[in-house]
């Protein structure tokens, strides 16, 4: 999973390089990637972990994330 991020951040970023009107298309990108992979990485310390109270902090962590790259990228823009 973390290849196919890799690969699609890094196609959109080339598209982004190119146009800069598709700015968008990647925050989008980079937010659903992120949101994806700690919500797998929760579900899975919820399901199969010793300590499933753990995802919460997953969850908190992934909140905080994407609070901290929507700002940043609200101020990159603007």
């Amino acid at each position: 999973m973390r290849i196919l991020t890799a690969i699609t951040l890094m196609g959109l970023a080339i598209l982004m390089l190119n146009y800069e009107d598709l700015t968008y298309l990647y925050i989008i990108g980079f937010i659903t990637s992120l949101a994806l992979d700690y919500a797998v990485r929760a579900f899975f310390e919820w399901k199969s972990s010793e300590y499933p109270n753990q995802a919460i902090l997953t969850l908190a962590e992934m909140f905080m994330m994407l609070t901290a790259v929507l700002i940043v990228f609200q101020f990159w823009i603007t």
